[in-house]
């Protein structure tokens, strides 16, 4: 896609304004919607498998490791992905269905807006131990960068529980939350809503001319 992926505007940008990091997170979500209706999980959600188009929509790229689960065995087992967007409950193995994608997207969307995980450590053993174990701890300026809506739905999206993860077997009550008030999904399902922020496809143009 002419936009390229988000983590090459994650490299340049280094964060993204709160309006931003919404358009992205709910154009992901109703990607994910989509798919899990059809009991599929991505199992790779992060910057690099997501891509822009010229109108700076969001679109689930990757799905090489994904899995369609059996309508008889709603769950799987295998870890699959990358270990810093992993949910505890995939890293701990007690079995994990769609809800490991919610999680994986409340990682992207922290990452977006900090320009950090929320979980990071030295070695693959000691960020399985933090995402594990470790609660969910926001930069000190939190409150200066993004709203309290914003907060609560990262809040809810990486919530170690998968039973009460936002998003996880209740799209509605992800769509009405009040951080997205004011968005008509239709129109952004359709693509009929301007980005807040314009995108830059110049390098792209230029890579490929």
């Amino acid at each position: 896609m002419l936009g390229g992926d988000l983590r090459f505007h994650l490299e340049q940008q280094l964060n993204f304004p709160e309006s931003q990091v919404r358009h992205y997170v709910a154009c992901i979500a109703l990607s994910l919607n989509y798919i899990h209706t059809r009991r599929i999980a991505h199992r790779d959600i992060k910057p690099e498998n997501i891509l822009l188009d010229q109108n700076n929509y969001a679109h689930l790229s990757d799905f090489n490791i994904a899995i369609q689960f059996d309508r008889h065995q709603p769950l799987a087992w295998s870890r699959a992905g990358t270990v810093a967007y992993m949910a505890p409950e995939m890293l701990a193995k007690k079995g994990y269905s769609t809800s490991v994608d919610w999680w994986s997207l409340g990682i992207v969307a922290f990452e977006l807006l900090f320009g950090v995980r929320p979980f990071r450590a030295k070695s693959k053993e000691e960020l399985i131990h933090s995402i594990l174990c470790d609660p969910l701890v926001f930069p000190q300026n939190v409150y200066n960068v993004i709203s309290m809506d914003c907060i609560d739905v990262l809040t809810g999206l990486l919530d170690k529980s998968p039973y009460q993860r936002l998003g996880h077997n209740n799209f509605e009550r992800f769509k009405s939350h009040k951080w997205f008030q004011g968005l008509d999904w239709d129109k952004l399902e359709k693509k009929q809503l301007p980005s807040p922020y314009p995108l830059d496809v110049g390098p792209f143009y230029r890579c490929t001319s």
